[in-house]
């Protein structure tokens, strides 16, 4: 079926207009949490940034949870890489992921004990949905009803609070990481 501009824009705009509250509301809440600086990251990093708090607003929950996560995890490599004339720990860098990623930067002294406390209950948040049912460590808020992982993807109302209440706890982890990983905040050199 061929769609016309007017047919897509028609879509967008009763998608816009049907969820504009929620939007709102949303988009509120990442203004209450969220502190502007100033950074220099790397350029993936931020898009990963951006992407994780616009899908938060636009109420792709799970894909917020998986790329605040992401954007950490790209975030705490790139400090590990640094300096670049003796890196701190280049091959974890370049090899590890999630909380052994985690646990490298707290052994490097790059995050403190609380921020690794909140990276790795955020980095189960992520597993919970990246490695599925079959996790050795974790379960996804499903497994235990298996109805409710029968209709989990397909309809938006099984657990849509508890998904959408990790996400919100996902984006405050997320911003914590980014002001505490701020260059100016940085002493591990």
């Amino acid at each position: 079926m061929q769609y016309s501009d007017e047919d897509i824009e028609a879509y967008l705009q009763d998608y816009f207009q049907s969820n504009k509250e929620a939007i709102k509301e949303r988009l509120a809440f990442l203004l209450e949490h969220y502190d502007e600086e100033d950074q220099l990251i790397p350029p993936d990093v931020w898009y990963c940034f951006e992407e994780a708090y616009h899908t938060f607003m636009m109420g792709d929950f799970v894909a917020c949870i998986i790329l605040c996560a992401v954007t950490i995890e790209r975030h705490l490599a790139k400090l590990l890489e640094m300096p670049y004339t003796a890196p701190t720990d280049e091959r974890s860098a370049l090899t590890a992921t999630g909380e052994k990623l985690i646990k490298t930067a707290k052994a490097k002294r790059i995050i403190d004990s609380d921020l690794e406390k909140n990276l790795l209950e955020l980095n189960k948040l992520r597993n919970d949905f990246v490695h599925g049912i079959d996790s050795q460590v974790h379960a996804r808020p499903q497994t235990t009803d298996p109805i409710k992982n029968a209709f989990m993807w397909t309809e938006k109302t099984v657990l849509a609070v508890e998904i959408e209440n990790n996400a919100r706890k996902a984006v405050k982890i997320l911003f914590e990481a980014r002001k505490k990983l701020h260059y100016s905040r940085l002493n591990y050199y």
